[in-house]
């Protein structure tokens, strides 16, 4: 949602382009690694 926010804001809000993109980062980070433990708890 914050990307969406960000995209209605611009160009006024450019300055917080750096700081959303690292959420959107550090979350699909995230999820990649839950998956990864995931696909080994079901070999398990």
């Amino acid at each position: 949602m914050d990307l969406h926010d960000l995209s209605e804001e611009l160009p006024l809000n450019w300055t917080s382009i750096m700081t959303v993109a690292q959420k959107a980062h550090d979350a699909f980070a995230e999820l990649e690694r839950k998956r990864e433990d995931l696909k080994a708890l079901e070999k398990a």
